[in-house]
């Protein structure tokens, strides 16, 4: 039973130790080079640094023997130029000393193998000695009482000129040497990687023979099966005589297909009922021929924590609320005239299934009811729970949005209210009561949270900065309103399928919430009736709770100081009836902003 996992495990060895070769190979040639790049890059800073004390000195001794007087005048200034020069080279000649440079706010250690280091450390030697030779040189020529004797101080150029020479040549002689080792080095590190890909190349052909022998044949079985149970036979079974784990698959596949050809076509009619009491109504109808039961209620826990009880009692749905939610891991029977069924998705616990009778079930009974498992999950599922996911999926999302954005949790919670209560208020006036209906209600209420959510992709450098963006920064925040659409628009086009158009709004939100009555808003620049009324309610409620809020880079406004702002911006930031209604209900506004303030 243990034939293919290990065999499996013997594989995943076998491709670590290929990937650790990879890596450790890639390591070793990036590592490297890196380290010889910037010896490299160094030294021809030094060799640009030489040069231009070589073009300094050389022109200032030349206009020295040309006009003293005008060496005299600019003296000060070549020798500040010198000395600053002379002076970098002197840090960079010590860096490659120690083997260590101040790169970018950090410290390189450069690290070689002691055959290289010999070769550079010699060719470091001979350039500071004649480095020593030029720096005095420089000094000799800048000293103007050396201008007497022109004879002598022609000479001491012409000897500065050839020194220079020499530096400029042993530089490149380093140079030289360096992209020869990394050469070498780059050489070692394709051979790794070269045995690293042979490795797992080996290890793949072994992956293919195995799979081909112990997944293919019995995956062919399980299609040829699976193709002929989509024409309708059910009677089909798998059989295998390897003992492996797909024989424990088989056998588990054949209990399944026993249960569910019994049940089959209960389920068909289930499927085929909309509403929660169609389905218990047909549920205890047609279950009453394999089990005698005569009450069937459905007891679980929504998405509000309330745990519900239902049920049909004399052709009505009856809907309770119970005080709390029993918890059963298995079939139980209570009593004589009581068994419970939990119901599971997944191992889920959804809640559970109470079946009363008004005699006594027979084992047959309690048999049978314990099969029905599936069966009552999926009416859960298609019938009650479903209706709660899409509230389920908008927490998700908004607290993904959360997580990397320094807004709190209670921040959704009252943009969402600020929204719903709004929008509320605009439905009184003539204006819009045909245009927000209680859907639009619903909706807004639930979508406003994901507006934000496009800044997942908004880098934490810029989304966490805690001072003013730059032009550049702003215009990488801008693109979290287009990239949320992006995600809640791919989102809506699969819902829509099933003529849901929930994330419709949400996906209008997340793109128009920056977007200014004015037009002056981003990512579009629309303006006016433009902009969907969604996003324009959830605009304002984003602003006024982020201007009564705390923020990482100023402190929350007082309500007074907010409401003047909000008025100041009607008609250009703000659609001015929206405006207008959210000042009608500001008592109800001020008493959610009370309720869900920061602490």
């Amino acid at each position: 039973m243990k034939t293919i996992k290990n065999k499996m495990f013997g594989i995943y060895g076998m491709v670590f130790v290929a990937l650790m070769m990879t890596v450790i190979g890639a390591f070793v040639a990036v590592d490297t080079q890196r380290q010889h790049l910037v010896l490299t890059e160094l030294l021809s800073k030094q060799k640009l640094l030489v040069e231009r004390v070589t073009f300094s000195t050389i022109n200032a001794s030349e206009t020295g023997l040309a006009n003293k007087e005008r060496f005299q005048e600019k003296l000060e200034e070549n020798q500040a130029a010198l000395h600053e020069y002379t002076g970098a080279v002197d840090f960079m000649l010590n860096a490659f000393t120690i083997k260590e440079y101040p790169l970018d706010g950090k410290v390189v250690e450069l690290k070689f193998r002691d055959e290289f280091l010999i070769i550079f450390d010699n060719a470091l030697d001979e350039s500071k000695t004649q480095w020593l030779e030029a720096k005095a040189d420089v000094e000799w020529l800048l000293n103007p009482e050396h201008l007497s004797d022109e004879v002598v101080y022609e000479a001491k150029l012409d000897e500065f000129r050839a020194l220079n020479l020499q530096l400029i040549a042993n530089s490149d002689h380093l140079t030289k040497i360096c992209r020869e080792e990394a050469t070498r080095k780059r050489i070692i590190a394709n051979v790794i990687q070269g045995t690293s890909i042979a490795g797992a190349f080996i290890i793949f052909a072994y992956m293919v023979f195995m799979m081909n022998r112990d997944f293919k044949q019995p995956l062919e079985e399980i299609q040829g099966v699976f193709t002929r149970m989509g024409t309708g036979r059910f009677d089909l079974r798998l059989k295998r005589e390897r003992e492996d784990e797909f024989q424990t698959l088989f056998t588990s596949f054949n209990h399944f297909a026993d249960s569910l050809e019994a049940i089959r076509t209960i389920e068909h009619q289930v499927l085929r009922e909309d509403s929660v009491f169609d389905v218990l109504s047909f549920v205890k109808r047609e279950f009453k021929a394999f089990a005698s039961f005569d009450k069937l209620a459905i007891v679980y826990q929504d998405t509000n924590e309330d745990v519900v009880s239902l049920s049909i009692e004399k052709d009505v749905l009856v809907e309770e609320k119970l005080v709390d939610m029993q918890v059963y891991e298995d079939i139980k029977q209570l009593d004589n005239q009581t068994i419970v069924l939990p119901i599971k998705i997944h191992e889920a616990y959804l809640g559970y299934a109470k079946i009363e009778t008004q005699g006594t079930f027979t084992q047959k009974d309690k048999t049978f009811i314990e099969t029905l498992g599936p069966t009552l999950s999926f009416v859960m599922y298609k019938n009650l729970l479903f209706r709660d996911l899409l509230a389920i999926v908008t927490d998700g999302l908004a607290d993904l949005a959360e997580s990397r954005d320094p807004e709190t949790r209670l921040h959704l919670t009252r943009m969402s209210t600020y929204s719903l209560l709004i929008a509320k208020e605009m439905r009184r006036s003539e204006k819009y009561k045909n245009v927000i209906d209680d859907e639009f209600l619903s909706n807004i209420k639930l979508t406003a949270p994901m507006h934000d959510i496009g800044k997942i992709s908004v880098p934490d450098n810029v989304l966490l900065k805690p001072g003013r963006l730059t032009d550049e920064e702003f215009d990488i925040m801008k693109t979290h309103a287009y990239n949320g659409s992006v995600v809640l628009k791919k989102i809506h086009d699969r819902f829509d399928r099933y003529n849901l158009k929930y994330f419709d709004m949400a996906a209008e939100i997340a793109l128009c919430h920056q977007e200014k009555f004015n037009g002056s808003g981003y990512p579009n620049g629309i303006s006016g009736t433009e902009i969907p009324l969604s996003a324009r309610i959830s605009a304002l409620a984003d602003v006024f709770d982020a201007l009564t809020s705390k923020r990482p880079y100023k402190d929350a406004f007082s309500l007074e100081k907010s409401y003047g702002i909000i008025k100041d911006s009607k008609g250009t930031h703000f659609d001015p009836d929206v405006v207008d209604a959210f000042f009608e209900t500001i008592d109800t506004i001020e008493s959610t902003y009370d309720k869900y303030k920061e602490v």
